[in-house]
Protein backbone atom coordinates (compact mmCIF):
# COMPACT_ATOMS: atom_id res chain seq x y z
CA UNK A 1 0.00 0.00 0.00
CA UNK A 2 0.79 3.73 -0.96
CA UNK A 3 1.85 5.33 2.90
CA UNK A 4 2.38 8.99 3.55
CA UNK A 5 5.87 10.46 4.55
CA UNK A 6 6.19 13.83 5.32
CA UNK A 7 9.55 15.16 4.09
CA UNK A 8 11.81 18.31 4.29
CA UNK A 9 11.31 20.60 0.91
CA UNK A 10 13.60 23.16 1.68
CA UNK A 11 17.09 23.60 1.84
CA UNK A 12 19.50 24.92 4.29
CA UNK A 13 18.90 28.73 2.59
CA UNK A 14 15.13 27.92 2.92
CA UNK A 15 14.79 27.69 -0.88
CA UNK A 16 12.63 25.19 -1.99
CA UNK A 17 13.40 21.40 -3.47
CA UNK A 18 11.01 21.56 -7.05
CA UNK A 19 12.81 18.50 -7.74
CA UNK A 20 11.22 16.81 -4.44
CA UNK A 21 8.50 18.50 -4.40
CA UNK A 22 7.59 17.21 -7.95
CA UNK A 23 8.49 13.63 -7.57
CA UNK A 24 6.65 13.19 -4.62
CA UNK A 25 3.40 14.47 -5.73
CA UNK A 26 3.60 12.96 -9.14
CA UNK A 27 4.00 9.30 -7.22
CA UNK A 28 1.19 10.07 -5.17
CA UNK A 29 -0.85 11.23 -8.27
CA UNK A 30 0.60 7.96 -10.55
CA UNK A 31 -0.68 5.67 -7.21
CA UNK A 32 -3.77 7.68 -6.87
CA UNK A 33 -4.01 7.39 -10.87
CA UNK A 34 -3.79 3.87 -11.11
CA UNK A 35 -5.52 2.65 -8.64
CA UNK A 36 -8.56 4.76 -8.67
CA UNK A 37 -8.25 6.71 -12.09
CA UNK A 38 -8.97 9.89 -10.09
CA UNK A 39 -8.06 13.05 -12.43
CA UNK A 40 -8.54 16.04 -9.61
CA UNK A 41 -5.87 16.41 -6.92
CA UNK A 42 -6.46 18.94 -4.25
CA UNK A 43 -2.89 19.84 -3.11
CA UNK A 44 -3.08 21.42 0.97
CA UNK A 45 -0.31 24.51 2.02
CA UNK A 46 1.32 25.05 -1.10
CA UNK A 47 3.96 27.50 0.37
CA UNK A 48 6.10 28.08 3.49
CA UNK A 49 8.02 31.12 5.34
CA UNK A 50 9.24 32.24 2.17
CA UNK A 51 5.59 32.25 0.24
CA UNK A 52 4.09 30.31 -2.14
CA UNK A 53 5.29 27.25 -3.64
CA UNK A 54 7.41 28.38 -7.50
CA UNK A 55 4.51 27.63 -10.32
CA UNK A 56 6.91 26.01 -12.39
CA UNK A 57 6.28 22.91 -9.52
CA UNK A 58 2.34 23.00 -11.19
CA UNK A 59 3.68 23.03 -14.40
CA UNK A 60 6.29 20.31 -14.45
CA UNK A 61 2.67 18.48 -12.95
CA UNK A 62 0.62 19.22 -15.84
CA UNK A 63 2.73 18.15 -18.49
CA UNK A 64 3.44 15.13 -16.91
CA UNK A 65 -0.02 14.32 -16.21
CA UNK A 66 -1.97 16.49 -19.07
CA UNK A 67 -5.37 15.55 -17.99
CA UNK A 68 -5.61 15.95 -14.52
CA UNK A 69 -6.98 19.11 -12.64
CA UNK A 70 -4.32 20.52 -9.95
CA UNK A 71 -6.18 22.48 -7.12
CA UNK A 72 -3.85 24.25 -4.63
CA UNK A 73 -4.54 26.00 -1.93
CA UNK A 74 -3.24 29.19 -2.70
CA UNK A 75 -2.19 30.85 -6.06
CA UNK A 76 -0.65 33.87 -7.48
CA UNK A 77 -1.70 34.69 -11.21
CA UNK A 78 0.90 31.92 -12.94
CA UNK A 79 -0.78 29.19 -10.86
CA UNK A 80 -4.27 29.85 -13.16
CA UNK A 81 -2.04 29.07 -15.90
CA UNK A 82 -1.50 25.34 -14.88
CA UNK A 83 -4.22 24.92 -11.93
CA UNK A 84 -7.59 25.74 -10.68
CA UNK A 85 -6.87 27.35 -7.46
CA UNK A 86 -9.00 26.98 -5.12
CA UNK A 87 -10.37 30.23 -3.90
CA UNK A 88 -13.35 31.67 -2.20
CA UNK A 89 -12.92 34.88 -4.77
CA UNK A 90 -12.55 35.27 -8.45
CA UNK A 91 -8.62 36.39 -8.67
CA UNK A 92 -10.62 39.21 -11.37
CA UNK A 93 -10.05 40.85 -14.70
CA UNK A 94 -6.48 40.03 -14.92
CA UNK A 95 -5.92 36.73 -14.72
CA UNK A 96 -9.63 36.16 -16.94
CA UNK A 97 -7.81 38.78 -20.01
CA UNK A 98 -4.12 36.74 -19.64
CA UNK A 99 -6.13 32.99 -19.74
CA UNK A 100 -9.90 33.51 -20.38
CA UNK A 101 -10.55 29.87 -19.61
CA UNK A 102 -9.03 30.12 -16.14
CA UNK A 103 -11.22 28.65 -13.54
CA UNK A 104 -11.08 28.70 -9.39
CA UNK A 105 -12.41 26.16 -7.39
CA UNK A 106 -14.54 27.98 -4.73
CA UNK A 107 -15.55 26.79 -1.44
CA UNK A 108 -18.81 28.53 -0.25
CA UNK A 109 -20.53 27.47 3.13
CA UNK A 110 -24.38 28.56 4.05
CA UNK A 111 -25.37 27.94 0.21
CA UNK A 112 -28.61 25.59 -0.67
CA UNK A 113 -27.75 25.30 -4.36
CA UNK A 114 -24.63 26.50 -6.03
CA UNK A 115 -24.77 27.98 -9.44
CA UNK A 116 -22.28 28.36 -11.73
CA UNK A 117 -21.56 31.23 -13.81
CA UNK A 118 -18.71 32.18 -16.35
Amino acid sequence: PFRWIQRNYYRADNSTDEDAYVKNLAAKASYAINRWNVSVFYVDTVGNKNGLLPYTIFKRLKEQFPSVLWIPEGSDYMYHRYTSPLGDLWAGKDVARVWPNAMEVGTYTGLSMCKVSV
